[in-house]
């Protein structure tokens, strides 16, 4: 195991799978803590598990980006746990809600947009750095990843709302 991010405790956002997973495991390869969030406990521990079983150390914390107190408590449990938050990787979005509003940006009900939106950049990017600051000026080295998307410069057809979120990210 390489140590290139040792004494590094990282919260990553949908992690449970994708690219949050991959990031997840690259950290703890380099040495980092890492902390796997997402909605789902059965993928979280499966990749707390790989992690582990390659010799890094992880955590599973439920994660739920489209409300405030789950993100608030959430980085309140990992600082906890680990003692201190030196990264955030911002990389969540509500991907069941994005898959279920593919269709013309002009017949997306407010509400759609707003779960996308919401999801995707204010719980994402604004509440988990909102919540995250106040520990990761207190640490040495510290870091906010945003992950955005290709479809924030050139979206797909269908995915105006995702494109627009990833964009602000």
């Amino acid at each position: 195991m390489n140590a290139r991010l040792s004494g590094k405790v990282a919260l990553i956002s949908g992690s449970t799978r994708g690219i949050g997973r991959s990031i997840a495991q690259q950290f703890a390869a380099e040495g980092a803590k890492v902390a796997v969030t997402g909605r789902t406990v059965e993928r979280g521990n499966k990749v707390v598990k790989f992690i582990r079983d390659a010799g890094g150390e992880a955590e599973f914390f439920s994660l739920d980006v489209t409300r405030e107190d789950s993100v608030r408590d959430t980085v309140a449990a990992v600082v906890d746990r680990f003692g201190t938050l030196t990264t955030l990787v911002n990389n969540a979005a509500p991907t069941d809600v994005v898959a279920s509003t593919v269709k013309p940006l002009h017949d997306y009900s407010t509400s759609e947009w707003e779960s996308i939106i919401t999801g995707t950049l204010t719980g994402n990017v604004f509440w988990a750095s909102k919540y995250a600051w106040p520990h990761l000026v207190a640490a040495e080295g510290a870091s906010i990843v945003n992950i955005s998307s290709g479809q924030a410069i050139a979206g797909f057809k269908g995915f105006g709302a995702y494109g627009a979120a990833k964009a602000g990210a």
